[in-house]
């Protein structure tokens, strides 16, 4: 096992492999060591002044710590915060790609600390039973989180959000709870939320975002990298399934019961109409979205290998990008191919004014407008010609 010191917490090799085992085990392999030099932790001027204004990025926490250290070395200025658990208690979606054990999450906790990169801990279980059973263990061990520097929770359990707030923490609700109106984020701002993050569907609707940042003083994140459905009816019956504790669904049974829903991405891999008319946005998009008032950009990913992670961070992180699939990693149905041609971003250019460069933009009213879907045509006969 390397050690890698503080100021060196990333390393990739001459393949461009990231963690190369080659690298890590034979010192005259064929491959290069190529050490990542990230900012002095101590140093706050060198560490955000380059951060782009108002666009902070929230970043999942896979459960490798070595990811984390990857992250930070070549994205820190504009990492808001890691997102995720240690699993001592469900979350809303599926477990992370790797387990990690109590010490090893401390460990991961005091590295985030030292570079001024906040951990937001997830409480967005779709089954309240999840804490409500044993609310003592719950507050215990949110003491000991806090103690270790966790800073912010996402509680989807809103009557248990005040004393979370007393606890020191910032509260934010979960895109599970789907939040589209002001009167919604009243509600959640009496129970002392600090942040919201809005519904997927609403991340390209640029009216709906200006009311609501008219409408509070809360910041507002957008989910920006989304592979579910646009208003995709079998999201709640997912999360549930993933948030359930009922001891009849073991792992086994969970993955059953989620493959016989999974027409959903059956749907999104071999029509492009849904493809097209999903919620993600580009990298080259995020300065609109906060011209709109957004200010934090979460990017899924906790159920995601490492080098795919580091990859879609550090796209989003660029605010650019060459290909969709850079910061898109959907999963493809097992029992199809993954049909959606390999889009350049450049090739959405047009397609984004309308959501982020014209008055009107987008309301949700897909029957009327028919945008997505006359481009999906668009693309489909392009690539048919190719």
């Amino acid at each position: 096992m390397i050690r890698i010191p503080h100021q060196v917490l990333a390393i990739r090799c001459s393949a461009g492999e990231l963690f190369c085992a080659t690298c890590k085990s034979d010192d005259n392999g064929s491959h290069e060591e190529r050490r990542v030099i990230v900012n002095d932790p101590h140093n706050d001027d060198l560490n955000r002044n380059s951060r782009p204004a108002n666009i902070a990025l929230c970043v999942p926490f896979n459960g490798d710590i070595d990811c984390v250290r990857a992250i930070i070395g070549s994205c820190s200025p504009i990492v808001h915060e890691f997102y995720g658990t240690d699993e001592r208690f469900p979350s809303g979606r599926r477990a992370q790609w790797k387990p990690i054990s109590s010490p090893e999450f401390a460990e991961m906790l005091s590295i985030v600390r030292e570079y001024g990169i906040g951990f937001n801990y997830l409480l967005n279980s779709t089954s309240p039973e999840s804490y409500i059973t044993d609310l003592p263990a719950v507050f215990r061990h949110l003491e000991y989180l806090a103690n270790l520097g966790v800073t912010t929770v996402t509680c989807s359990v809103p009557h248990l959000a005040p004393q979370i707030a007393d606890l020191g923490f910032e509260v934010s609700s979960s895109v599970l709870q789907r939040i589209t109106t002001t009167a919604e984020i009243d509600h959640l701002e009496r129970l002392n939320y600090s942040r919201i993050i809005v519904a997927e569907e609403l991340t390209r609707m640029a009216p709906r975002l200006r009311n609501l940042r008219r409408g509070t003083s809360l910041p507002l994140e957008v989910l920006v990298n989304s592979t579910c459905l646009f208003g995709c009816p079998f999201r709640m019956t997912h999360c549930g399934v993933d948030s359930s504790t009922h001891p009849l669904l073991t792992l086994d049974v969970r993955a059953e019961v989620k493959e016989s829903l999974g027409i959903c991405k059956v749907y999104w891999s071999t029509h492009l109409v849904d493809f097209v008319k999903g919620s993600w946005v580009r990298p080259e998009d995020l300065p609109a979205l906060s011209r709109l008032g957004v200010s934090l950009f979460k990017i899924a990913g906790r159920d995601k290998d490492s080098q795919s992670v580091v990859q879609v961070v550090e796209t989003y992180a660029s605010l650019s990008s060459k290909r969709i699939f850079e910061f898109l990693k959907p999963d493809a149905h097992p029992e199809t191919d993954f049909g959606v041609p390999d889009f350049r971003s450049h090739e959405f250019d047009e397609f984004f004014k309308f959501f982020f460069g014209s008055r009107k933009g987008c309301d949700g009213m897909c029957h009327v407008c028919r945008h997505c879907d006359k481009w999906a045509s668009a693309f489909q006969e392009a690539y048919a010609n190719k």
